[in-house]
């Protein structure tokens, strides 16, 4: 059987350097067949979300770069599991860090 592996990191660097820029997930060439992502900030508001697992979000909200602090995400997603297709939610914590 097979699985899809998908991974988040818990901590980014949004700072342009070309390194770890972006938080998306960490695929391993796997692609959920279906993938919703939110990410919120410490007060609850929404502050980037995307049904595209390629698209990562860039560390800015309303069009300035967001705080350097911990944002708190959630990400569902239908991955495969032993042949199956499985509903996963998933939630974390994710640090900016410049």
């Amino acid at each position: 059987s097979c699985r899809t592996v998908i991974t988040f990191p818990n901590a980014f660097t949004p700072d342009g350097d070309g390194l770890n820029d972006v938080f998306r997930p960490v695929t391993g060439g796997a692609i959920p067949l279906e993938y919703d992502l939110r990410v919120f900030n410490r007060w609850g508001e929404q502050v980037f979300i995307s049904q595209d697992f390629r698209q990562g979000w860039d560390g800015t909200y309303q069009g300035k770069t967001a705080e350097i602090g911990v944002y708190v995400w959630q990400a569902r997603l239908v991955a495969i599991t032993k042949g199956k297709a499985d509903l996963q939610t998933r939630r974390g914590t994710l640090t900016i860090v410049h």
